[in-house]
């Protein structure tokens, strides 16, 4: 079951009773059932979760991972970031947003052609 302290709910728009939660030192979760049951996915210290064109990103404590298949694999985002301290997640069809604790909002390419 869960356990941790939940910081943020995000709803996929694409999977009907799916939802992610980044609870804190208990890392990032998915519920399949609308949240009556949860699965841990990635570890880590995670305050945010976003959700939106078919990849997951996630703010931890030490910058932001990203999934393209459901919480299976997850990778870091680009390990440049400054301010990796709980950074704050968007996405865009083409870009990774990423609002920062004191180096303002930045954003990264997620397909190589877009600029």
């Amino acid at each position: 079951g869960y356990t941790g302290l939940p910081y943020m709910l995000a709803a996929d728009p694409a999977v009907p009773g799916r939802v992610w939660l980044a609870s804190g030192w208990a890392g990032v979760h998915r519920s399949d059932d609308a949240g009556a049951t949860w699965r841990p996915l990635l570890a880590g210290d995670a305050r945010y979760v976003f959700v939106g064109g078919g990849r997951v990103a996630a703010g931890l404590a030490d910058g932001v991972s990203l999934t393209e298949d459901g919480g299976a694999a997850w990778r870091p985002a680009d390990p440049s970031l400054p301010f990796k301290v709980h950074p704050i997640p968007a996405l865009t069809p083409s870009r990774l947003i990423v609002g920062t604790h004191g180096t303002g909002l930045l954003w990264m390419p997620l397909d190589p052609l877009a600029r």
